[in-house]
C-alpha cells in the first residue's frame, strides 16, 4: 500500500506540492458529517483527527502528505480505528470502503489500519480536551454555586471550540 511513488527518488526534482491546511478541514468537516449521520459522538473526530496528525508525523505517514488520495484513506480509517476504540457501535471495513465511494477496498482499510496502529506504536488512548474539562468540571464541588446549566454552558462552550480547532 505505500509502495514508493516515482517522485520519490532520491534525485527527484519533481515533487509535488504538500497538502495544506484546507484539505484536513475538509476531512475534518466529512468526519462530523459521518459521525453525526451515524449517530456516533462528535468526539470521535477529534480522537480521529489526533491519529490523523501523529500518523502524518512518522515516517510510514509522510507520504500521505503529498499523495490525497493516501491522505483521505489515512483520514477514514483514522475515524474507523476511533470509532471502534471509543464508541459502542462498531463498523465494518466495508462500511468504510463504500464511504470512499469505491475508491478503496475493505483490504485497503484493514491494511491502513495496521499502518497506522503501528506506526502511532498502537497509542490510541489520547487525551482529549472535552475529556480534560469533564474532568475539571468534576474537580467543582457538587456543593458549590456553579449550578447544572453553568456546567452544561462550559461543557457546551467547550465543544463548539474543540470542533473549531479541530477543523
Amino acid at each position: 500500500l505505500l509502495k514508493r511513488r516515482p517522485w520519490m527518488t532520491r534525485h527527484s526534482t519533481n515533487r509535488p506540492t504538500m497538502l495544506d491546511a484546507g484539505c484536513r478541514s475538509k476531512i475534518s468537516q466529512w468526519c462530523y458529517q459521518v459521525v453525526d449521520r451515524c449517530g456516533i459522538n462528535r468526539e470521535s473526530v477529534s480522537i480521529a483527527i489526533s491519529y490523523l496528525d501523529r500518523f502524518l508525523m512518522t515516517s510510514a505517514g509522510a507520504t500521505s502528505l503529498y499523495d490525497i488520495k493516501m491522505f483521505q484513506l489515512a483520514a477514514t480509517t483514522s475515524l474507523y480505528i476511533a470509532i471502534k476504540v471509543f464508541e459502542p457501535k462498531v463498523i465494518d471495513p466495508k462500511f468504510v470502503a463504500m464511504l470512499s465511494r469505491g475508491t478503496y477496498s475493505e483490504n485497503d482499510v484493514t491494511e491502513m489500519e495496521m499502518i497506522i496502529l503501528y506506526a502511532l506504536d498502537w497509542r490510541v488512548q489520547p487525551p482529549t480536551a472535552m475529556s480534560f474539562t469533564r474532568h475539571f468540571l468534576d474537580l467543582v464541588p457538587a456543593r458549590s454555586s456553579v449550578d447544572e446549566s453553568a456546567r452544561d454552558f462550559v461543557l457546551q462552550s467547550s465543544r463548539f471550540q474543540v470542533e473549531l480547532a479541530v477543523s
